[in-house]
């Protein structure tokens, strides 16, 4: 028995191949099966007649880097279907940071961050925090060039 199925959707699979119609079966947070599950159980059924359904869209170019730390839900990504966030883009990063940076990051309110929000150091430091806080996307944190001359 599926934990879900999503029926009668428009797939779109990200491979380049052309779209199909589809069910999807998922078994607790993972796709486990793709084709007519017409007949098959589920805890759960979706119907996306007149629906695509995609993988999650990656985000390449976001300034999210300290919203993410104040609200990890991220819903203006996730009702997009973006599922990936691609952070410390255009020269600046949430780290490597300093005192100094961060509570210049807390003063102009980026992302709305308070400073007691912003707990780190390091690449590694501002991963682990998110990883703590619970972030609903994936994120691939780049470090801005104009951080590290910083």
């Amino acid at each position: 028995m599926f934990s879900l199925i999503i029926s009668n959707g428009v797939v779109i699979d990200g491979t380049g191949n052309p779209w199909f119609r589809a069910d999807i079966g998922v078994r607790g947070d993972r796709i486990t099966r793709i084709g007519n599950l017409a007949r098959e159980k589920a805890a759960r059924r979706i119907d996306a007649k007149g629906l695509v359904v995609t993988p999650g869209f990656i985000d390449i170019h976001t300034h999210s880097d300290l919203a993410l730390v104040v609200d990890g839900r991220a819903e203006a990504h996730i009702l997009q279907g973006v599922t990936t966030s691609v952070t410390g883009n255009c020269g600046t990063s949430a780290a490597p940071a300093t005192e100094d940076t961060l509570s210049l990051m807390a003063s102009i309110g980026i992302g709305g961050a308070k400073r007691e929000d912003l707990e780190w150091r390091s690449p590694a430091d501002y991963l682990t925090v998110l990883e703590k806080k619970g972030v609903s996307t994936n994120v691939a944190a780049l470090v801005g060039h104009g951080t590290v001359r910083n």
